[in-house]
């Protein structure tokens, strides 16, 4: 049966155009490869695995998804260069350098819009539990937590924080800085999608669409395993 992305717009993105998708994020730059991930649901047979942004029609979803896939590397500098300075969803103020002693930063950019992301939020709350102790952490982004002119959005937020307490997700939680929001939030295409950064602050994989806590273990792994050579 041919996978099917559904967005806000209620287009569509083919099993084609997936396919596609993630062939123009396997060009090399620092960004070692790019992981589709699709959830079926056995009641429906298919269900949406992320989101699109509102307005979005799949025409330009191919070309929003190469330049996300590239979007750290415009500059030529890595994440931790680039810099990251904001606060969490209580107000504490945060950097990059919090992460930057991980082997791996798992960067999950959500919204409270998006179906698909809230109901990943166990999931990484689990993954978060099983690696606590293996220099791996798992950081969200509320890409909707901020106005269009970059301050906090306080019903969001509050809207946020009742759905983080809800599904258990307990994770470090972020707002987007001017860093993430320029030169990743303007670039992407689809919702959830997911950075890993490496302790050098190099992008070295990024997952489009929700996944399950077995899956993202098994992503993680794969993962430690590639940059440990």
């Amino acid at each position: 049966m041919p996978a099917i992305w559904y967005n806000t717009s209620m287009d569509f993105v083919s099993e084609s155009e997936a396919f596609h998708l993630k062939h123009i994020f396997s060009q090399p730059i620092k960004l070692k490869k790019v992981i589709i991930i699709l959830l079926v649901c056995p009641l429906v047979l298919l269900t949406a695995a992320a989101c699109g942004k509102s307005g979005a029609g799949s025409a330009n979803s191919a070309a929003a998804a190469e330049t996300a896939g590239e979007a750290w590397s415009d500059s030529g500098a890595t994440v931790w260069e680039l810099g990251i300075d904001t606060v969490t969803l209580d107000g504490e103020p945060i950097t990059h350098e919090a992460f930057a002693e991980n082997d791996l930063t798992v960067l999950n950019i959500w919204a409270t819009w998006c179906p698909p992301c809230v109901r990943e939020l166990p999931h990484l709350q689990e993954v978060s539990a099983r690696f606590k102790d293996r220099g791996v952490q798992i950081v969200g982004v509320l890409q909707d937590g901020v106005t269009a002119a970059g301050a906090p959005a306080g019903d969001v937020i509050e809207s946020a924080k009742t759905l983080l307490q809800t599904t258990g997700a307990a994770y470090t939680m972020i707002l987007p800085d001017e860093t993430i929001t320029l030169n990743l939030i303007a670039k992407m295409q689809y919702f959830p999608t997911t950075f890993f950064i490496n302790a050098k602050g190099e992008v070295v994989e990024t997952v489009i669409g929700a996944n399950d806590a077995d899956s993202w273990e098994e992503t993680i792994n794969a993962v430690l395993a590639d940059i440990s050579q």
